[in-house]
């Protein structure tokens, strides 16, 4: 067999040389190597080569953009209650010690009111998901918090800011807001998200070569 100018021999020779045209024809008229003479003949070509790299390239966006979304989704969905809830916690965790969010302010009434009308909600969403709905001022310490926002933690714990609900016109507008956190929850969402965030990772150090990142891959 042979690759570029180089052909092994019986018994372990080997035979290399730089003018092996006429070696390739001694194989061609003898019928050998032929689908390594037709590797030689793609890799001695500028087309092929660059056919190749457009069509890695073509292929690692379609995975970047179909591939890594769905098996995202399908990670999402396996994913033990049990993780679910580490998340929560430890999000939760992040968000109060960078004073991204802080207690309330709303007066307890109030708090009262809206996890009142939060409860119909729970029972709209289903899905066995244990909901629960935390006021929280979204600027602790300023305009760096999350401000008027409400966001799905994967378990279902649903933050919404006092700046969301001081912008509302009505408590039917943050119930709506609540339902549809309550659909990234049942739909595993913002899990999805999380692994899509691996995956791009793993893509970047396979292609990097990256030892660093890729201890920060396995550790997330």
């Amino acid at each position: 067999s042979h690759q570029g100018g180089t052909w092994a021999l019986p018994g372990g020779a080997r035979f290399e040389t730089s003018d092996f045209a006429p070696l390739l024809s001694w194989e061609r008229a003898g019928g050998r190597n032929r689908a390594l003479r037709g590797v030689a003949w793609l890799e001695g070509r500028w087309g092929s080569a660059l056919g190749a790299v457009a069509l890695a390239f073509t292929l690692l966006g379609a995975f970047i953009v179909w591939g890594i979304p769905a098996l995202a989704a399908q990670a999402a969905r396996v994913t033990p209650r049990g993780v679910l809830a580490s998340f929560d916690e430890q999000t939760l965790r992040v968000l109060e010690e960078r004073d991204l969010i802080g207690p309330s302010g709303l007066t307890a009434e109030r708090q009262a009111q809206l996890q009142r009308e939060f409860r119909q909600v729970q029972a709209w969403a289903g899905g066995g998901y244990p909901y629960r709905l935390l006021l929280r001022d979204g600027e602790p310490a300023g305009d760096l918090g999350v401000g008027a926002n409400a966001f799905a933690l994967p378990n279902g714990t649903i933050v919404m800011t006092d700046q969301l609900v001081a912008l509302a016109r009505s408590d039917r507008e943050l119930l709506g807001v609540l339902a549809h956190e309550t659909g990234h929850v049942t739909r595993r969402h913002g899990l999805a998200t999380v692994y899509q965030g691996l995956g791009l990772g793993l893509v970047g150090t396979l292609l990097t070569g990256d030892l660093v990142s890729s201890t920060s891959f396995a550790a997330a």
